[in-house]
């Protein structure tokens, strides 16, 4: 299961790679303009990303940090994951938990800053994932404001499911900068 979720976040390193490739020609005030009053920037969205990464990695790091007894994943599990990730497909709009909102965002950033610390961030959670025990990736590991504990690897194809999603976002945003 371990090299599983190792494989599944190189392949989310390969998209993001992909869409930071996407938007290199843009120029910074371009990724950093928002369409309208109470939209996101395209950098908006990428912050939104990294930040749900980076506070659900903080998560499972703060948890094990008390050697919790954790539940073995089961078929409610696995329902829940599915649940999330099918929600990730469909154009329905949630609205962002407030850690994770816009608040958070800082007024300006540059693409370079974003890629550094995103790739920055992917290391250590690579790196962390590495480390953990193969007993870990069954249990139910990982809490989603949403959907409920699921294990590492629904977490990790949240993370990726989420990618997605916002990427075509991300499209969306930008075609209508253009326009402005």
């Amino acid at each position: 299961m371990k090299q599983k979720v190792l494989q599944n976040l190189e392949q989310m390193n390969l998209y993001l790679e992909a869409i930071f490739e996407k938007l290199q020609p843009y120029p910074d005030e371009q990724l950093n303009q928002k369409p309208s009053k109470g939209e996101w920037s395209a950098m908006n969205v990428l912050h939104h990303l990294m930040r749900s990464e980076r506070l659900s990695h903080g998560y499972i790091r703060k948890k094990l940090s008390f050697n919790p007894t954790l539940k073995k994943a089961n078929l409610g599990t696995a329902w829940r994951s599915f649940l999330l990730n099918g929600y990730l497909k469909f154009p329905l709009k949630w609205k962002a938990p407030e850690g994770v909102s816009e608040v958070h965002f800082p007024e300006y950033s540059t693409l370079e800053e974003v890629k550094s610390q995103w790739r920055q961030q992917r290391l250590q959670l690579k790196s962390h994932l590495e480390e953990l025990p193969d007993h870990l990736f069954d249990k139910e590991l990982y809490k989603h404001p949403f959907a409920g504990r699921v294990t590492i690897a629904g977490m990790v194809h949240f993370f990726h499911g989420h990618m997605i999603r916002h990427n075509k976002q991300i499209d969306r945003t930008l075609v209508k900068v253009k326009k402005n």
